[in-house]
């Protein structure tokens, strides 16, 4: 019999991994919170289901970080394609207010748009040397036959500025230029347009309150305009590496693999286990911590 509870102790374990089960990922957790002497908090959106950071975020990362003791601050592990700027702030100013203005973001892997923006709300950012941050612009997901695809705001408002002056400027035959413009809806450019202001004033803004406080926000601008302006980087999906964001004035801290190897084991298996979950599952987000898990299914 004793067997028998050993084999389904075991069984049940193989499972929980394969399943990626929270209860997998809490002694990482333990560690890490041991070593940074401050919670430890994740959110994982996933790169391949079209989930994205949204406002019913908001009201899940209040219900976990009420609990949670943060005289010490709290630190973030963020992965993200991105998603609603507003919810990002939201989320940013959030963990600020909990956490008396120290909270701490770490991007292993992606952390693109309003992930972004999430991480510009940190008093400090760590990052591996292979971390990217992105332009704050939001994605836009187009539906397709099978699956989706997801383009930059700033890419299609400046595809139809393009078309639209080349057709302007266009002595002779229109018809290529008109049946390119009919793809585009006037509304949606309007309304990406809006947003990509509005993204851009989040980003200033929350620098200008956090990490860069006490420079012009005219300055600001300029010293983050690859992350405003993605034809500073060619193409939107183009990598911003730690090295860039120093450049910029942001408070980078690049995680030392080899002195502070424990720390930088710890979250690595932690990252891949969530990235994993959230790109090679069917979950397509997750928030968590050591105690608590919510994770939306697709």
């Amino acid at each position: 019999m004793s067997n028998l509870v050993k084999s389904n102790t075991e069984y049940e374990s193989i499972q929980k991994e394969i399943q990626q089960g929270p209860s997998t990922r809490k002694e990482y957790y333990l560690a890490l919170e041991e070593l940074f002497k401050k919670p430890v908090l994740s959110f994982f959106t996933s790169f391949v289901h079209p989930i994205q950071i949204e406002d019913e975020d908001v009201v899940i990362f209040e219900d976990f970080l009420q609990p949670i003791n943060l005289k010490k601050a709290f630190i973030l592990l963020i992965n993200s394609a991105g998603g609603d700027g507003e919810a990002a702030e939201r989320i940013a100013n959030m963990c600020r207010r909990y956490s008396k203005e120290n909270y701490i973001t770490v991007v292993l892997g992606r952390a693109k748009s309003a992930a972004t923006l999430i991480c510009f709300g940190s008093e400090k950012i760590l990052m591996s040397e292979s971390a990217e941050l992105g332009p704050v612009d939001p994605q836009i997901f187009v539906p397709l036959k099978e699956g989706f695809q997801r383009y930059s705001a700033y890419n299609l408002v400046n595809s139809f500025n393009e078309t639209f002056e080349a057709a302007v400027n266009e002595d002779g035959n229109l018809e290529p230029y008109i049946q390119q413009l009919t793809k585009f809806s006037i509304y949606d450019i309007q309304k990406f347009q809006s947003w990509i202001d509005l993204s851009e004033d989040i980003a200033v803004k929350l620098l200008e309150s956090g990490m860069m406080k006490g420079i012009e926000a005219s300055t600001i601008r300029k010293r983050i305009k690859m992350f405003l302006n993605p034809e500073e980087k060619k193409v939107h999906s183009r990598a911003i590496y730690a090295e860039d964001c120093q450049k910029c004035g942001l408070n980078i801290e690049i995680i030392d693999r080899i002195n502070k190897l424990e720390c930088w084991s710890n979250l690595y298996k932690l990252y891949s286990r969530l990235h994993n979950l959230t790109n090679r599952m069917e979950v397509g987000k997750v928030i968590e911590d050591k105690e608590r898990c919510f994770a939306l299914e697709v």
